[in-house]
């Protein structure tokens, strides 16, 4: 699977509610490329969610350092 089908993925799992099958394949791309802006954002988006504000806002705000423009 490539990986922006693996992000396509991870945004409907997390469109659906199923944060923690979102969180899990953010965090597999995250884990072979941590400089993946939709990775991050989408993983402090699922973490957020799923009750955990402080780990969420850090994921996030990583994701806004690496790619500002976003």
């Amino acid at each position: 699977m490539t990986e922006q089908a693996e992000i396509e993925r991870a945004s409907h799992a997390l469109n659906q509610g199923k944060f923690p099958e979102c969180a899990a394949i953010c965090a597999a791309i995250v884990a072979r490329d941590a400089r993946n802006a939709v990775a991050t954002h989408l993983l402090g988006l699922a973490i957020k969610e799923s009750g955990d504000w402080a780990q969420g806002e850090q994921w996030l705000r990583l994701s806004v350092e690496l790619d500002p423009n976003r």
